[in-house]
């Protein structure tokens, strides 16, 4: 596994935020100025750990590859008296380094196997996976199912949601555990909703959130008012059985009460009729006949009812008023259907008040009455259905604790219950047993392809044991030294400590002290070059490698320096291609004649082959890093003279820094191409041009000839260049008097300026300026 990215933590260097080089491809090139940090980024990755596993799992640059730096501190460790030996497979035996060879790629290809299992499964090495891979699956599946459920709890009313979920509607995941927990615990036992819904459950919670218990309703115990014999006292129609006389008026004029009632002022009249004042002999005989038939008997009787009623009814009301307050007390009972039955009882006993008092005032007619038996009994109904709901809560009262938590339950086998989010898990939890048993399964490969490679590194190890040695090695270094000049010296093999070498002069003479800074560099990279390709232990062979290389070419010449360059694309096209041990390659420079050499290729490569990094100091003195992805954006000081050229011939501005700045950079294009040139100056005559232009045509002859320090500077700083469009125009006619406007042209269009070029641009061919004094 190739690094993907680079994380150093630097704040001397690179602020508080970590330097982050991402996206890498398998070969990258890193331009970046002395003092930028690319000595704390190759001594950062020269700490990488030992073990693979750690490699894996390290922050700095995750990856399975071995990293092997060269920097300036792996020049220091290498430039000992003795330096270790690279141990590289001898050529004793064909077969068995055959045979060994057999086995390393059948130990890489099973490398390559777990690595695409570990792939599949999606363990990477930055906690990443992909979505295509099992553990991308399940997390992409369970994203989903915790959302969908997460999302439908939030139907339910709010009064429960707040208890039934307390503790896990702050956070999704927690949420979906639980479901996830219940749901298997209620899919073995079933689920039981029986009855059970959200509003019994709101209610429930309601009742024990009231304040303490509740006091039950006593029932009304008057259970009727009127008895049977009641009843037909005042419904009875007494008929008078005289009907004689007097009595045949009072029947007919249907008064016997009134008249009852005004016979005692008979006997004080003298015989004159209390009612008519008129003569009435023998009035008051008539009137005791008429009346003599019980009459005053069923007054009496009239009366008596009406007592032994009346105080029923004043017991009922009380009982009805007690009723009333006991229910304007207890808020939890429905007060409605009790108000109106009391106020119906009421008016009844009203009713009743009135009509007793009509049979008391006419005892012969029958009254009509209604009881209140019927509305009493559906009171007590009432009652009783309250009193049942009243003890429950006094129940749940007592238990309170019990009967919250199987509230919480309840709600929660609800909420498991409903169609959504029991599909919803149920395609969770059938899909999430595939996939993990998927991983388990791609689990065991790898155990037993790690098992496997564990015999054959065994046997590797005992084949390799008798046949390795450092002697191709120390040849072939010395060979690289042979044909690149450095003939003073050269490495010999060390029998004082075996497996390693030593730097000789030809007699034999120590030389390490006495090599110089060049030497030391390119003896140096020559032995990291070997490193890669070899191994320091005698019974392993090489693995494969990230090499990172921090500005090998100091103290080299330009021959060397070609050829270091050499050997590094040779590195870039191994890496690309995979067929070697080098997997990865990061080149770090601030040279850019080096990068220009090493990092050259044909073509433009796709990103993940060749990356591009820039690293520059920013306004606030830390060093920030710019992705060029696959182009590099590095250019020589002459390249980026001309574009600097372009830049102002397409600006706007006519500022006072820009006319500097163009005066400037035009006079070292000038100074330093027509003395590399070399050829003598070609006197051209503008008489047409003003005083000034001319002056500026001589200046740019005197530039020409002459260094950066004469005293024609001070000069040329007096000279009024005018419109700087204008003395572009004139930079363009100096090339073309001295023959050269192919080169002018060239790098006009090299820097991104084939506009200025085309029909109608500044340095058209038809758009020369023309000149009047």
């Amino acid at each position: 596994m190739n690094i993907n990215k680079i994380q150093i933590s630097a704040p001397f260097c690179f602020g508080n935020n970590p330097l982050m080089l991402d996206n890498l491809g398998k070969v990258n090139f890193v331009f970046a100025p002395n003092g930028s940090g690319k000595t704390t980024i190759s001594n950062a990755l020269a700490e990488q750990p030992k073990e693979t596993e750690k490699r894996r799992r390290w922050g700095t640059a995750p990856t399975t590859l071995a990293i092997r730096v060269f920097n300036e501190a792996y020049k220091q460790q290498v430039m000992q008296e003795r330096i270790n030996g690279i141990f590289t497979l001898g050529k004793e035996s064909q077969k068995v380094n055959e045979e060994i060879d057999g086995l390393t790629n059948t130990i890489n290809e099973e490398k390559i196997n777990r690595e695409k299992l570990l792939k599949d499964i999606g363990e990477d090495a930055y906690g990443d996976s992909e979505s295509s891979s099992f553990v991308g699956q399940l997390k992409e599946l369970k994203n989903y199912a915790t959302d969908t459920v997460f999302e439908q709890h939030k139907v339910i009313p709010q009064s429960v949601v707040s208890v039934i979920f307390k503790g896990f509607r702050n956070s999704k995941n927690r949420f979906f555990e639980e479901v996830s927990r219940r749901y298997k615990e209620c899919n073995k036992k079933e689920f039981c909703v029986d009855g059970i819904t959200w509003d019994l459950l709101n209610d429930k919670l309601r009742r024990l959130s009231a304040d303490g218990k509740r006091c039950e309703l006593s029932n009304i115990s008057i259970k009727q008012v009127l008895s049977a014999d009641d009843r037909e006292i005042i419904e009875t129609n007494y008929e008078i059985t005289s009907k004689e006389g007097f009595a045949a008026l009072i029947e007919q004029l249907n008064n016997a009460d009134w008249v009852y009632a005004g016979r005692l002022y008979v006997e004080q009249t003298n015989g004159v009729c209390p009612f008519c004042q008129q003569e009435a002999n023998d009035l008051s005989e008539e009137l005791s006949r008429f009346f003599a038939d019980n009459f005053a008997s069923l007054s009496e009787k009239i009366s008596e009812t009406k007592d032994r009623v009346n105080n029923t009814m004043g017991s009922l009301r009380i009982q009805l008023t007690h009723l009333s307050e006991s229910i304007k007390r207890d808020l939890e009972i429905d007060s409605e259907q009790f108000e109106k039955l009391i106020r119906d009882t009421n008016q009844i006993l009203d009713q009743l008040s009135a009509d007793l008092q009509e049979k008391l005032n006419h005892p012969t007619k029958a009254i009509e009455i209604k009881d209140v038996s019927e509305l009493i009994l559906n009171i007590n109904d009432l009652i009783d259905d309250a009193n049942i709901d009243i003890k429950r809560h006094n129940l749940l009262v007592d238990n309170a604790a019990s009967a919250k938590s199987q509230i919480v339950d309840d709600g929660w086998s609800l909420f498991l219950s409903d169609s959504t989010v029991n599909v919803t898990m149920k395609q969770y939890e059938v899909n999430r047993e595939q996939l993990e048993q998927r991983i388990e399964e791609a689990r065991e490969t790898i155990r037993q392809s790690e098992s496997k490679e564990k015999e054959w590194l065994g046997k590797r190890e005992k084949l390799q044991s008798s046949i390795s040695n450092t002697t191709e090695v120390a040849d072939r270094i010395n060979n690289l030294l042979k044909v690149s000049g450095f003939d003073r010296f050269h490495l010999a093999e060390d029998h004082q400590a075996a497996g390693g070498y030593k730097i000789v002069r030809d007699n034999n003479d120590i030389a390490i002290s006495t090599l110089s800074e060049g030497e030391k560099s390119f003896i140096c990279f020559a032995y990291y070059w070997e490193s890669l390709k070899g191994s320091f232990n005698p019974n392993e062979t090489p693995e494969d490698v990230a090499a990172v290389i921090d500005d090998p070419i100091s103290s080299l010449d330009s021959d060397v320096l070609f050829m270091v360059s050499s050997y590094i694309r040779s590195a870039a096209l191994e890496a690309i291609s995979g067929k070697g041990n080098i997997k990865q390659l990061i080149v770090l420079t601030h040279n850019v004649q080096f990068h220009k050499e090493a990092a050259y290729c044909s073509g433009t490569p796709k990103v993940e082959k060749r990356h591009y990094y820039r690293l520059y100091k920013s306004v606030d003195g830390y060093t920030v890093c710019k992705d060029d992805e696959n182009v590099s954006q590095i250019r020589n000081t002459y390249q980026m003279l001309w574009e600097s050229v372009v830049a102002a011939a397409l600006a706007e501005d006519e500022s006072e820094p820009l006319r500097i700045g163009v005066t400037n950079i035009v006079r070292r294009i000038v100074e330093g191409y027509f003395s590399f040139l070399g050829e003598e100056e070609k006197i051209v005559s503008h008489e047409e041009m003003s005083i000034s232009e001319q002056r500026i045509i001589e200046m740019f002859g005197i530039w020409s000839n002459a260094g950066s320090h004469t005293i024609a500077d001070d000069i040329s700083q007096t000279i009024d260049i005018g419109s700087i469009k204008r003395f572009l125009a004139l930079f363009q006619l100096y090339f073309t008097d001295r023959g050269q406007a192919n080169h002018f042209n060239a790098m006009i269009n090299a820097s991104g300026g084939n506009q200025l070029l085309e029909k109608g641009g500044l340095f058209s061919g038809d758009g020369l300026l023309t000149f009047s004094k």
